[in-house]
């Protein structure tokens, strides 16, 4: 993406238009429903860069939930790719939603931990996606952060 917001946006709204099937290819209710799905994506990736999401991670939630639309057959599968993403927990662990999106999983989290500290399992799980993101674990993100403030190397 080009990391002008107007420019991205024009240019998301461009590439989105291909996913959307042309009349009498598929049944009515589906190219309405992808349509509907398109147009919510949309909307939430404008949120999210309004929000100053880095722009690569908000374009690979564009790209990721563009490719799960243009192959979804179903209503109830296009509902799903389009919903914010809901995970779960299962007694030990954060379980993510079948649509969702690591880098949008990700925003959720922190726009989620905005509004007060995360349980220990909510944080777990934030934790994990920055390492899968981001390459770098929690102990190594806290040494960094450590070093840098106090000038000196933290072991």
């Amino acid at each position: 993406m080009t990391g002008d917001n107007l420019n991205d946006y024009a240019l998301e709204v461009f590439l989105a238009a291909s996913v959307i099937p042309e009349p009498g290819t598929c049944p009515d209710t589906v190219r309405a429903a992808k349509l509907e799905a398109v147009s919510k994506v949309l909307q939430r990736i404008s949120f999210y860069r309004s929000r100053g999401f880095l722009p690569h991670l908000i374009h690979c939630v564009f790209a990721k939930k563009m490719k799960m639309i243009s192959e979804a057959t179903t209503v109830k599968d296009l509902r799903a790719v389009s919903d914010v993403p809901k995970p779960h927990y299962n007694g030990n662990r954060v379980i993510p939603s079948d649509f969702s999106v690591p880098e949008e999983e990700i925003m959720i989290w922190s726009l989620t931990s905005e509004l007060g500290p995360l349980n220990d399992a909510g944080f777990r799980r934030y934790m994990e996606l920055f390492e899968e993101l981001f390459g770098i674990d929690e102990e190594t993100l806290v040494k960094e952060a450590l070093s840098g403030s106090l000038g000196e190397e933290v072991t």
